[in-house]
């Protein structure tokens, strides 16, 4: 069966799709939206309507440039699912880290820092500056040391922002994992949430946008 999107690591984007991306990175003003693993599981009753309605909104913004990080082992199911202009990028099992090649082993769990600081950099390059994030999941941590680790990461971004951080802190997850880390490596001006289109949703949490409205 021939997919839609090809199973390659983030080291090898062919060099055609990724002028593609950087164009429509300029005409968006350096404005992405990043999609985590959006169909990792089926949506708890109640928020599936606005989640799901959510997802597929963002995935029709054909005037956004759109990265996906799926789980490789998801790719054959899900791969119809992203438009053409997205690009989609294979992750390990149950994390949002990027696989840099596709190989036998890529299936396996790594630590994926360093992964996180290449996206962040090929992003940086490509002229992005503003990040939204939408998928699954979104949770906190019981972990206090990285809580509060994480929570000095945040407040240190929302005062950049000119905002005041508040609890509860997502950063676990694969959502909140990439949400922390790319706030964490300083690449760029905002990364936000979307509210309603991560799950579970959090309907106290703070650290949330809007779409870009400009360009709806």
């Amino acid at each position: 069966m021939e997919l839609r999107h090809e199973l390659l690591g983030l080291q090898q984007i062919p060099a055609k799709k990724w002028a593609d991306f950087k164009r429509r990175v300029k005409r968006s003003k350096g404005k992405i939206l990043l999609l985590v693993h959006p169909f990792y599981a089926e949506v708890p009753t109640g928020s599936a309507s606005t989640y799901n309605k959510m997802i597929i909104n963002l995935l029709s913004q054909e005037r956004l440039p759109i990265i996906v990080l799926e789980q490789h082992k998801d790719w054959e199911n899900n791969n119809d699912l992203y438009p053409p202009h997205a690009l989609v990028l294979p992750t390990h099992r149950n994390s949002p880290t990027p696989i840099l090649k596709v190989s036998p082993e890529s299936n396996h769990k790594t630590n994926g820092d360093d992964h996180h600081a290449l996206l962040a950099q090929l992003l940086s390059k490509a002229g992005v500056t503003r990040i939204r994030i939408a998928g699954m999941q979104t949770k906190i941590s019981r972990d206090s040391q990285l809580l509060r680790e994480t929570r000095e990461i945040i407040e240190g971004h929302e005062k950049s922002l000119g905002k005041k951080a508040k609890p509860p802190f997502i950063n676990w997850g694969c959502v909140g994992v990439a949400y922390a880390n790319l706030i964490k490596l300083n690449q760029f001006k905002r990364v936000e949430l979307i509210p309603q289109a991560v799950n579970p949703l959090h309907p106290g949490y703070y650290h949330t946008t809007k779409p870009f409205p400009e360009l709806e």
